[in-house]
This record gives C-alpha cells, structure tokens and sequence, in this order.
C-alpha cells in the first residue's frame, strides 16, 4: 500500500480558495422571537426564492381543534435570511416554513432555532420566555463550587438504567 503525500503532488482540497457563496446572517436572531414590540420570525435561507410562514393552533395534525391560522409570505434580507413581524405576542402558536427553490420545488420545514416543537418536530412553537419563568426566577442563584473538583459530570442512559432490575 503506498500513501499519497498530497503536499509533495501539489493536491488541493477543492473550494479553499473560493469565497463563501453566500452571505452570513449577523443582522439579528433567527428563530420565532417575541419582545415588547411584538414577535419576529426569522429564518436564514439564502437559496431559497420564495419563504411562506405557516401558523397554527396546535403542535400536529392530530390534536384536537387544530386549524391553519394563516400563511404570510416572508420577506427576504439582504443577509440571506427571511423575516416576517407581527405587532402581537404570538406566544402558544405553532408554525412552520414552505420553503420554495429555483428549481420550483417546494419543502415543509421546521425553524431550526425554536425554543419548542410540537408532536415529532413537525411544527415550531412560539415562547415567550418571559412567561415561561417561575416566581421569583429572577432572584434565583446558581450553585458556587468552592473547587472544580466538587463538580463530577456524568453520562447516564436513562433507557439502559430502566432495563435494570433491582
């Protein structure tokens, strides 16, 4: 077996000297974000050509009283990524993304920065995370270590440590 040094035969990795094709999104946080002003939806999707945000009343198609609230088509940025702003808290709703390529096809997606999801993954849910905090959850303190030896991590299998008898 002979091995290739690929800096003696001048190999290159492809791309290295290729720019990245598309733009990195800086401009604010992706995701279903809820503040005072009301709640955004953000998605990075620089290939896409067209994004329609879907709400809905329930986590799956399944649930009881379950109904499609809407469609909004999103707006593009000029960081690549799509938004749409309501005026209200849409804390409670459940949503997700058509997004459509040049190519004209068309795919369901979940937000993958969601805080919440429904049944599976298959709808996004909105959270305010204000409403989400306990009483007195501002006050609350962590735990100080006197050492870094106090801490022992461990990794436990839940399923593994259930077949178990005792």
């Amino acid at each position: 077996m002979t091995l290739v040094n690929s800096l003696e035969n001048n190999f290159e990795q492809p791309n290295t000297r290729v720019a990245e094709p598309f733009p990195l999104c800086l401009e604010r946080p992706l995701g279903a974000v809820v503040s005072q002003s009301g709640t955004q939806f953000a998605i990075w999707a620089p290939t896409a050509e067209k994004i329609t945000l879907r709400l809905f009343s329930r986590g799956s198609k399944g649930e009881d009283g379950d109904a499609l609230i809407g469609q909004f088509l999103m707006r593009p940025e000029a960081d690549g990524s799509w938004t749409y702003d309501f005026a209200d808290n849409k804390h409670g709703l459940y949503y997700d993304f058509l997004t459509e390529r040049d190519c004209g096809s068309v795919d369901r997606v979940a937000d993958p920065w969601a805080h919440a999801a429904g049944v599976n993954g298959r709808r996004s849910m909105v959270v305010d995370l204000r409403r989400t905090d306990t009483e007195g959850w501002d006050a609350d303190l962590r735990f100080r270590f006197r050492r870094r030896n106090d801490l022992q991590p461990i990794q436990l299998g839940l399923r593994s440590h259930q077949l178990q008898r005792s």
